[in-house]
């Protein structure tokens, strides 16, 4: 018989066409390398971060009681940054650059809002707006694009519109019932909007000038996070639902109407915060989660094309071409640089894939790790017998029982006696057994008869032992002990079925009562 062998899975030559291309997304997320860790002075847990708009190099954190400003290193020099300090009263939640980054304004517990300068890191309070008549936290604030006038929306479900110049309160919107968690505003056709996304579950939209409402979309679950990626398009994130809206004017009407271009829920817990990642090229949109996920959305298909892990819940981050900064719920800042300053995706070198037939592309994909929706097929492994399990396995009884009196588990030992039971080997165990090894099963019946799941069990035990070991010298003492302890037990049992006894007569002889009456 002849063996002719199988044709060889590798290629005859490494032509281009055996090469595949991945795209260079995964490339450009991981030139993200040496991250340095900060930590907040009051080691609070960051709720908001952003770069200023103009100053790539200065990073504005809000957490605990202060903000704080980073004057973040070149990628050549990473370890070193300065930092300066914003004190406030109470804790800070949020903050807002204008687009020129000339102004910011913050807001936190107590109805804290204030507007400070920033221009030539000066960091002077120039507004402070009255916070009386707000309660809870200021959530999200947000400027328009004229810069003259900034928004507040609030735990009291009131979105408040203040002048800057001023520094009055021009009108306070009614939004919801519920806490406003996010809040961003755009011209569209002109009209300058407000969007707001509240605990209730609802996006609505107002108009700046009137205040009036220009409609709503229900979310289902409550709005967490919101941001705009063009002027016509919305991202919102609610619960683990990532949503993409379309946002429409009709000038006749003077209405919103959002329709839904994108659902997902890539995200195995709720989304915390997206940012859009508008210095890139293309843009991209990040969002984080509860469990530490980041994951990278295309602006165009919106599906997610890259991702990322941290070990603890990720609260927000930024991003710009050369730093990534992730805040996690401990209070760690991870600060990642690029060494290839370029913004462009799509000019990142190109990863190759492993050719068809070699070891690389046997084993591509054995780090991975299971996304939320898929399924994991688990091997059962076979339960390991304990030492009592194979002497009874084995016909072992009295062993079975000796293992088990060892182990000093009151519920062992009465399993081990119960299956000896069902086995029909309970009296096997019990005779031709050493003074001592009945000694030790006497003063466990002593100790746990008493108690009611083990009593029918050792009753059961109580009799073997009399009728075998009655008369025996050296366990008078044990017989005693044991006498005495059934003797207390059938002495408690005949109390409590004479008390019930007299309870059940005395609620007979009521009915009887209420039936002559």
């Amino acid at each position: 018989m002849s063996y002719t062998p199988a044709l060889s899975v590798l290629p005859q030559s490494h032509s281009r066409s055996n090469i595949i291309d991945e795209e260079p997304e995964s490339g450009f997320w991981k030139g993200y390398k040496e991250p340095l860790y900060l930590n907040l002075i009051s080691n609070a847990t960051p709720t908001s971060t952003s770069f200023n708009p103009t100053s790539p190099s200065i990073l504005c954190l809000t957490g605990g009681p202060r903000l704080t400003f980073y004057s973040l290193p070149p990628p050549s020099s990473p370890s070193s940054f300065t930092s300066k300090f914003v004190s406030s009263s109470s804790p800070v939640w949020c903050h807002a650059f204008r687009s020129d980054g000339k102004l910011l304004a913050y807001g936190g517990d107590s109805g804290t809002f204030r507007i400070i300068s920033t221009d030539k890191n000066t960091y002077t309070t120039l507004r402070t707006f009255d916070s009386q008549s707000i309660k809870g936290y200021v959530r999200c604030t947000t400027f328009l694009p004229s810069g003259d006038v900034v928004i507040a929306g609030a735990d009291d479900g009131k979105l408040r519109v203040y002048d800057i110049k001023k520094g009055s309160l021009l009108q306070t919107i009614t939004v919801s019932n519920d806490s406003i968690r996010s809040c961003c505003s755009k011209i569209l056709k002109n009209n300058a909007i407000i969007c707001t996304g509240s605990y209730d579950g609802k996006i609505k939209f107002y108009n700046v000038e009137s205040g009036e409402g220009m409609g709503e979309v229900d979310c289902v679950e409550g709005v967490e996070c919101m941001v705009m990626i063009n002027s016509e398009t919305l991202a919102s994130g609610s619960g683990r639902s990532l949503k993409i809206w379309a946002l429409e004017l009709n000038t006749a009407t003077n209405t919103i109407t959002a329709r839904l271009l994108h659902s997902s829920s890539n995200h195995p817990k709720s989304i915390t915060s997206l940012t859009y990642a508008s210095t890139l090229t293309p843009p991209r949109l990040l969002s984080t989660c509860a469990s530490g996920h980041i994951k990278v959305h295309s602006t165009t298909s919106y599906k997610v094309i890259h991702g990322m892990k941290y070990p603890n819940p990720i609260t927000t981050l930024t991003c710009s071409p050369t730093r990534l900064i992730v805040c996690t719920s401990p209070g760690t800042i991870s600060v990642k640089t690029r060494s290839n300053p370029s913004n462009n995706l799509s000019q990142q070198p190109k990863k190759r894939s492993p050719l068809h037939g070699t070891y690389s592309h046997f084993v591509r994909g054995k780090n991975s790790s299971a996304s939320f929706d898929d399924f994991i097929v688990q091997t059962e492994t076979k339960k390991k017998l304990t030492k009592y399990d194979i002497a009874i396995k084995g016909f072992k009884y009295s062993q079975a029982l000796k293992i088990a009196l060892e182990s000093r588990d009151p519920g062992v030992v009465v399993s081990v006696l119960k299956t000896l039971e069902i086995r029909s080997g309970l009296r096997q165990s019990l005779i031709g057994l050493k003074e001592d090894e009945v000694m030790d099963i006497m003063n466990f019946l002593t100790r746990y008869l008493p108690v009611p799941s083990y009593t029918s069990i050792l009753t059961v035990v109580c009799n073997i032992l009399t009728d075998v070991y009655k008369g025996e010298r050296g366990l008078e003492d044990g017989f005693v002990r044991l006498r005495e302890v059934v003797k207390e037990e059938i002495g408690v049992r005949g109390k409590l079925s004479r008390l019930m006894g007299m309870v059940d007569g005395a609620v007979r002889k009521r009915k009887l009562m209420e039936m002559e009456d």
